[in-house]
């Protein structure tokens, strides 16, 4: 059985390796156990060993949730590489989906949806030539083996990406000499491309240095020009003197994905004056005139008339939104796959939610970056629309994963603009989406659903300080944390436990009962001591914090002095060396838990000068509270510190009484 997975493995290695070449024959691909055996000896058994290891665990847990045969499985494993090979994906649109996931994953979310999307397809040519049925083979073990094969490659793209000269030679494929830095002959073309995008920026831009630039377009096999007018025109790119590599990745991959597009158009537009149009659009994004091609291709799709039923049409939008989004111009792309989406046939329900979500996308990452809400907020009604579009009967896959995406978008915004609405909202639309992978048995995709509507649970709960919210969201975590190892997806386990952890601490606060936060410590510190090693959006700063509170709550059912210095030395580092700007509410909170652990160690040592600084802590959660405009807990802390005075007079007696105001703390 191990073997069958292996050669299952190995070929979707090769479907991965597959995506930068169209031309060769199928039967080059069907490699299996040969690929990955070849490939340990080219790159080293360790890195390979590894990468097949979590492969193969992915897709045991996958079918241990099936309840199929043995013998069931071993018939679908051998002839599923048959099926990817022979109906594998273009290059392009395999390549958009690597990067799509990887923008999904690096802005917190996953690659599920794009797995789906990309398994879909390839199980939809199958069916369509009756490959499936004729086989004796189960469509939905079929999907479901193939979407979690897609996805485990997708998430483990950067260790693929540094095995991709290995997988070269190993496919027998060499990098093109287009692709190589250019002749003497080429200049005169960079020259232009160069002189042409610096005149439209009015911005003197930094160029990333030349060799990391070939270096990139050599493995994504591109022309060089592309890739460096790409880098040139990106505003986003003007501060980074070396734009990183997953920026330099992003860009050639969609370079990548437009020759594609292109080839395909020319391949199905042969009338003229379209053809004409493509040629010249290719010629042009080759050379490295971005400008020429968008408007190339912009020229054809005008000489047809608007009323016409013609693909072109759509065709034309969603080259122009990768031509757009390749120079940065997010907002851009975003509307030419809204004017593709709307030329969409009605019945063709499933190819319009697919435009819709990578218009969703596009507005996301733009809020992402420019820190606006407007595009968010957009973003939200469009995933909604393609939720609608799709039936939860027809496309329960689909229809799931939609509801994920806007689960997650939503999540975004409630952090943002700290409205509980927006984590119920959330939770509205993870509950139906956990339902339904629960249903189908694809535990992965049902453990991220739960992460999600864990999240949301905890967002709601704490805004409303609602105990059962917050439990049943520690019921969740604990759920999602049964599924999540820190192997198989660590940037999510660990920010599980992260959450988990601050959960419980809220619990505790709220209950005043001690008995979550010895689990709640665990939590934190599993997270905290793994950021280092997870590149996601584990947020640092919040763990941190909610150790220090849960070390407070701990002190005051333990009477553990030692626990207080670490929380107030905890918290002091926190509130001085942030990862990231606290939140005035942030801010506030860690203040006032602060001043609580310096007020319960000064009663204990009977110090004044720790009282007068729970005292100054205090001031400055409630000057932070002021500006969050949160009366009610404003109220309190003025209360808190008619109390701490009270304290201090017991101290100083027979001084007079102490008070404590802004002016009061500054002239002491």
């Amino acid at each position: 059985m191990h073997v069958e997975f292996v050669e299952f493995v190995g070929a979707g290695i090769a479907l991965w390796t597959s995506g930068v070449d169209d031309e060769a024959p199928a039967e080059a691909y069907i490699q299996g156990t040969n690929l990955v055996r070849r490939l340990a000896m080219v790159a080293g058994a360790e890195p390979v060993e590894r990468l097949v290891d979590r492969l193969v665990r992915d897709l045991w847990q996958e079918w241990k949730q099936s309840k199929r045969s043995r013998a069931v499985l071993s018939t679908h494993l051998a002839a599923l590489p048959g099926i990817m090979n022979t109906y594998r994906l273009p290059a392009g649109q395999f390549m958009s989906g690597l990067i799509a996931a990887r923008k999904a994953m690096r802005s917190g979310g996953n690659s599920d949806l794009i797995a789906h999307r990309l398994a879909s397809d390839i199980i939809l040519k199958a069916r369509s030539v009756g490959a499936i049925e004729n086989a004796g083979l189960d469509e939905s073990l079929c999907f479901f083996l193939l979407a979690r094969m897609i996805g485990s490659l997708l998430a483990q793209s950067d260790a693929l990406s540094e095995l991709r000269p290995a997988l070269e030679v190993c496919c027998g494929r060499n990098p093109r000499t287009s692709t190589t830095e250019p002749s003497n002959d080429k200049s005169s073309d960079l020259t232009a491309s160069a002189g042409e995008t610096n005149a439209e920026q009015q911005a003197p831009i930094r160029p990333a240095p030349r060799a990391d630039v070939v270096r990139v377009a050599n493995a994504w096999m591109i022309p060089v020009a592309a890739l460096d007018a790409a880098v040139t025109a990106d505003p986003a790119c003007r501060a980074n003197a070396t734009p990183d590599l997953f920026t330099l990745e992003s860009k050639a991959a969609l370079v990548a994905e437009l020759q594609s597009l292109l080839q395909v158009a020319a391949s199905t537009y042969t009338k003229e004056p379209i053809a004409a149009a493509i040629a010249l659009t290719r010629e042009q994004l080759e050379r490295g005139q971005l400008s020429a091609s968008e408007s190339a291709i912009g020229d054809a799709a005008s000489a047809i008339s608007p009323d016409a039923d013609n693909a072109f049409l759509t065709a034309a939008r969603v080259i122009r939104s990768k031509l757009a989004e390749l120079v940065g111009d997010l907002n851009s792309a975003a509307r030419h796959l809204a004017g593709a989406a709307a030329r969409v046939a009605t019945s063709d329900r499933l190819q319009r939610c697919q435009l819709l979500l990578m218009q969703a996308a596009l507005l996301v990452e733009e809020g992402s970056r420019s820190g606006r809400e407007q595009p968010l907020i957009a973003a939200t009604q469009i995933y909604a629309e393609a939720g609608g579009a799709l039936s939860e009967e027809a496309n329960p896959i689909e229809w799931a994963a939609t509801n994920v995406a806007l689960g997650n978008l939503l999540l975004l915004l409630g952090n943002r603009e700290h409205r509980p609405e927006r984590f119920l909202a959330a939770a509205l639309h993870f509950k139906p989406a956990v339902d339904v992978y629960s249903r189908l048995q694809s535990i992965s995709e049902w453990a991220r659903a739960q992460y999600g509507l864990a999240r949301a649970l905890k967002g709601t709960g704490e805004f409303q300080g609602d105990v059962l919210t917050l439990e049943d969201a520690a019921f969740r975590f604990r759920a999602a944390l049964g599924v999540m190892t820190r192997d198989r997806a660590p940037d999510e386990w660990a920010d599980a436990q992260l959450g988990l952890g601050e959960t419980l601490v809220r619990i505790a606060e709220e209950t005043g009962d001690g008995q979550p936060l010895r689990e709640a410590v665990l939590a934190l510190k599993s997270a905290l001591a793994y950021a280092d090693a997870v590149t996601s959006k584990l947020d640092v700063t919040t763990g941190k914090g909610a150790l220090g509170r849960a070390y407070v709550a701990m002190a005051a059912h333990e009477q553990d002095e030692t626990l207080l210095q670490d929380a107030i030395a905890l918290l002091e580092i926190v509130l001085s060396t942030s990862s990231r700007a606290l939140s005035a509410a942030e801010a506030a909170g860690l203040e006032q838990v602060r001043g609580t652990a310096l007020w319960a160690l000064g009663e204990r040592r009977s110090s004044v000068r720790l009282l007068e600084d729970a005292a100054r802590a205090k001031l400055n959660a409630l000057d932070h509270f002021v500006e969050a405009k949160n009366v009610i807990a404003a109220s309190r802390l003025r209360e808190d510190l008619e109390d701490l005075a009270e304290a201090i007079d017991q101290l100083t007696a027979p001084f007079p009484r102490a008070t404590f105001t802004r002016d009061a703390a500054n002239a002491s």
